[in-house]
């Protein structure tokens, strides 16, 4: 159930029901029990993370794309994420071509230029709506996504 609405499967595709999963965390004494936080994470925060939780300095040389959210995992104000950026090339469904999407709270850009207004489109139905804000967010996400090579 997602905004009211019953969405059954769509794991191995890229909307929201596809990519968006919960992350669930405990700690006894470190993590505050029963606290939600709605925060994006994206998979290259791991790496910072662990290496925050434990001390560890990443290796001369290393860059790293991610940041810590160790600090809204202990209940704290960190620096929460802008956006995320996700890369699915899924061989075994017979695509022939990835797909590329970065996407922030409400917006999501894709590769091909599809924009979606994700809380008011869950299964991505309504491509490109129009309006100020779309316009503005498709800049800005373009923006980023051409920066990733």
């Amino acid at each position: 159930m997602t905004n009211g609405q019953v969405i059954q499967g769509d794991k191995g595709n890229t909307t929201d029901a596809g990519t968006r999963v919960p992350l669930i965390a405990r700690w006894s004494g470190k993590v505050p029990a029963g606290k939600v936080c709605s925060e994006l994470v994206d998979f290259s925060d791991f790496v910072p993370t662990f290496a925050e939780l434990t001390g560890a300095s990443p290796s001369e040389g290393m860059i790293l794309d991610g940041q810590s959210f160790l600090p809204q995992l202990q209940g704290r104000k960190g620096k929460p994420r802008e956006w995320i950026f996700c890369h699915y090339d899924p061989k075994w469904l017979g695509r022939k071509e990835a797909v590329r999407f970065v996407r922030d709270k409400r917006w999501k850009l894709y590769d091909n230029g599809d924009l979606f207004d994700v809380p008011a489109d869950t299964l991505e139905q309504n491509p490109n709506p129009s309006g100020s804000e779309a316009a503005s967010a498709r800049k800005r996400l373009r923006a980023i996504l051409n920066s990733i090579q």
